[in-house]
């Protein structure tokens, strides 16, 4: 019973949970009523067989010999082993059904159930369409231009719940800022504590195409190619020259540049250093080591490799960077993410990530956005 059940069982294993534990039951059920049945036809056959006259022998007539009519033995079953022998015809099916139901539902719930959704930081973001990572905080931007944000709010910088219309976000050390669709910039937090009103500064911004935020700064290019820039950071009196530049990164406490013709400015390294940064698609800065994706795919960096965060002279098919402090992180074209440097806090364990379209490195922690809008972290993320 349980082997055909079980085998009917998972021929219709594709039907809805309901249907499908119905179907194990009624078919338990009919192999149940047949046995019944048919043991219940044996019984009554046996019990006329037994109860059936037997034809009388006619003696023979012999002088010699007196002929002696004999009766067939019966062996007498005691009632107490016939009692069982019932008990037992009924607890068999009985069986039967703890047995596949066990094994039905069980398997019913197993192939059914629904995978676990991810437990963690940021597991109860969806729709997110860009994230940025500060120092104890980050944020994400959601597909309707709203902003979200989880950590620390110790100056406000989380304080994004009524922002609309934006299109990118960069987080600092105590501050969040927000580019909007018509090209101006909104911010909330504490940039720096030196004095100067830069809320009312970056406010006058316009005409803003991507921003990028430092512990203490923040940098933005128009679309002129131009840059504009607020806060205390090194070589500042610098930025206001730059022109024909499509990308910035804002490290820790500097900026550096992508033009348009491929080349870097990095205004800490000489044009000596840099005479091999060429042909590149994008870069990142971080505290102490900066990196640049070729548009072959390749990377390169420079800077302090102590942990080992300039190891990347290997990435090839990448199509995004993204430095931390002492890691680095790279996108390769088919979702899987890269990491190289310090692993203290699990801030490189992305190995297991799939599906990622975007990076970015935290101080010490990393995500990762989802084709699906869903964001990935690893290390000491904020929540």
């Amino acid at each position: 019973i349980i082997r055909k059940t079980v085998d009917e069982y998972c021929y219709h294993v594709g039907d809805s949970g309901e249907a499908s534990a119905r179907y194990i039951i009624n078919a338990v059920m009919r192999q149940i009523r047949t046995r019944q049945e048919t043991e219940a036809a044996d019984r009554k056959n046996k019990k006329k067989r037994r109860e059936k006259p037997q034809p009388e022998v006619t003696p023979k007539k012999e002088t010699s010999v007196q002929a002696v009519r004999t009766e067939p033995v019966r062996k007498q079953i005691p009632e107490s082993t016939g009692q069982k022998s019932r008990r037992s015809g009924i607890w068999k099916p009985a069986a039967a059904i703890a047995a596949v139901l066990a094994l039905g539902i069980g398997g019913l719930f197993f192939l059914n159930r629904k995978p676990e959704s991810p437990k963690g930081p940021l597991s109860d973001w969806s729709g997110i369409t860009s994230v940025s990572a500060g120092l104890k905080h980050c944020a994400g931007v959601k597909q309707d231009g709203t902003v979200i944000a989880a950590g620390s709010n110790g100056s406000g910088q989380c304080d994004v719940s009524d922002w609309k219309d934006i299109v990118q976000i960069a987080s600092g050390s105590g501050f969040t800022a927000g580019l909007k669709s018509d090209g101006t910039v909104v911010l909330t937090g504490t940039v720096t504590d030196s004095g100067g009103d830069i809320l009312a500064e970056v406010s006058s911004w316009t005409d803003v195409r991507s921003i990028s935020a430092g512990s203490h700064h923040i940098v933005g290019v128009r679309n002129d190619g131009s840059v504009c820039a607020a806060g205390v950071f090194m070589f500042a009196d610098q930025t206001a020259e730059w022109q024909d530049v499509s990308a910035v990164s804002a490290g820790v406490d500097s900026t550096i540049a992508l033009k348009n013709d491929g080349t870097a400015i990095i205004p800490y390294y000489s044009a000596e250093q840099l005479q091999h940064w060429n042909s590149l698609a994008a870069v990142s800065s971080s505290y102490s080591h900066v990196l640049g994706l070729r548009k072959d795919g390749s990377v390169m960096a420079a800077g302090d490799n102590t942990h080992g965060e300039c190891n990347v002279l290997g990435w090839q098919e990448i199509t995004a960077i993204s430095a931390g402090n002492k890691f680095s992180l790279g996108l390769r074209k088919d979702g899987i993410v890269v990491a190289a440097g310090d692993n203290t806090n699990g801030q490189c364990d992305v190995f297991e990530w799939k599906d990622i379209i975007a990076i970015c490195a935290g101080y010490d922690y990393s995500l990762g956005l989802k084709a699906d809008g869903t964001v990935v972290t690893a290390g000491n993320c904020p929540q």
